[in-house]
């Protein structure tokens, strides 16, 4: 009985922890926008397979943070990268952004076929709002996803321009 109770006392102290030693970049907004205290748009793109990569976008309010971890082969090995960093995200932007973002569409489109689990890629968008995440993998099959094509391309732009350098900390 003994042995059971240590190791889960072990795993809730491990996880208390890891809540307490929290990040202190702030994904939310605390200003309140169409009626939300906080909203967060996420875009991922992942490449499956033994040379895969993962990009990750969070856009808020406040801040863009940007991160992307990718594989290479360099005889013999293979190495890993990772790029990550943070912007304050220009005004202009997410005005775009919240324009074109509608949450009814958005809850309607529904996933497509997952391509990581063949080596191909997957596609994921998200979005928080008030601390309620709504996703979806592939859906840009999905008529409602064509609905909202400017927003996602707007999105997808921006992980381009970190991914290509344009976009730096400031």
């Amino acid at each position: 009985m003994k042995k059971i109770i240590y190791p889960n006392l072990l795993l809730i102290l491990v996880g208390i922890l890891f809540l307490s030693c929290s990040s202190t970049t702030n994904f939310f907004s605390t200003v309140i926008i169409k009626g939300y205290e906080s909203l967060t748009f996420g875009y991922q793109y992942v490449v499956g397979g033994r040379l895969g990569s993962n990009t990750s976008l969070k856009i808020n309010a406040d801040t863009t943070h940007y991160y992307k971890r990718s594989r290479v082969l360099q005889s013999p090995e293979i190495k890993t990268y990772t790029y990550e960093t943070t912007i304050k995200t220009p005004d202009e932007q997410w005005s775009y952004l919240i324009k074109k973002f509608d949450l009814e569409t958005f809850k309607r489109i529904r996933s497509g076929r997952c391509g990581t689990c063949v080596d191909a890629s997957d596609e994921i968008f998200s979005v928080i709002i008030d601390g309620v995440i709504y996703s979806f993998t592939n859906g840009y099959d999905d008529w409602n996803y064509q609905e909202m094509k400017d927003f996602f391309d707007s999105v997808k732009k921006i992980s381009a321009e970190f991914s290509n350098g344009n976009l730096t900390d400031r």
